[in-house]
C-alpha cells in the first residue's frame, strides 16, 4: 500500500475491483502520474482510509496531523464530519504541500472523468447502446449497474479488513447471475 502498512492477499480484491471498472470504463480510475496524485485519487472517490493505516511509516510523507482543537498545519480541518465517520486526525496534503516537501513539481494532472465519486462514475457513465433503449431496457441497464456497483463497493473497501474476500466476492450476484 502506498501508505507503507502491511498488505495482503486484500490487495488482490482491490485490484480485481480495478480491473473490473477500467473494463467497464475503458480507462483506469486511479491513474497517478505520481504516488500522491494516486492516493489523492483513491481518497476523493473512495474516502480517506483509517487513521491507523496513515500512521504507517509513509503516512507523513503524504498526511499532516491535525492539532487537537480540529485545525492543522495549513489550513482547512479533518473530514467525515457529519458524515456519521468518525473524524480523522489527519489530512491529506495539497499537491503544492507534498511538492514542496518532497522536493518535487507540481503535476498537471488531466481529467477525462466527468464524476469523483465510484457512485456517479459507475450509475451516470453514459449508456453505450448506439440506438435508442426504451424505458424497459434503461431500468435494465440501472438495475445491472447497481449490481456491479454493489459489488465493487465490496472489493474497494478502503479498510482491507472489512474488504470481501474472493469467496464473499465470488457469491455476488454480479458474479452468480442470480437476483440482485
Amino acid at each position: 500500500m502506498l501508505l507503507g502498512s502491511p498488505y495482503n492477499g486484500a490487495i488482490d480484491m482491490w485490484s480485481l475491483a480495478c480491473v473490473c471498472t477500467e473494463m467497464y470504463l475503458g480507462l483506469p480510475l486511479f491513474p497517478g502520474v505520481s504516488q500522491h496524485n494516486q492516493l489523492s485519487r483513491i481518497v476523493s472517490m473512495m474516502g480517506p482510509p483509517p487513521d491507523i493505516f496513515i500512521e504507517g511509516k509513509n503516512g507523513p510523507k503524504y498526511y499532516h496531523k491535525l492539532r487537537e482543537n480540529g485545525g492543522s498545519p495549513g489550513s482547512g480541518s479533518g473530514s467525515g464530519s457529519g458524515s456519521g465517520v468518525e473524524k480523522s486526525k489527519y489530512r491529506l496534503k495539497t499537491a503544492t504541500e507534498y511538492a514542496r516537501d518532497s522536493g518535487t513539481s507540481v503535476p498537471q494532472l488531466k481529467r477525462y472523468l466527468r464524476y469523483d465519486v465510484l457512485d456517479e462514475v459507475i450509475l451516470k457513465t453514459p449508456f453505450a447502446s448506439k440506438t435508442k433503449l426504451t424505458a424497459e431496457q434503461k431500468r435494465d441497464e440501472v438495475h445491472r449497474r447497481e449490481c456491479f456497483l454493489d459489488f465493487l463497493k465490496g472489493l474497494f473497501h478502503v479498510n482491507p479488513f472489512e474488504r470481501w474476500t474472493a469467496k464473499q466476492a465470488s457469491g455476488h450476484p454480479f458474479i452468480t447471475g442470480t437476483e440482485y
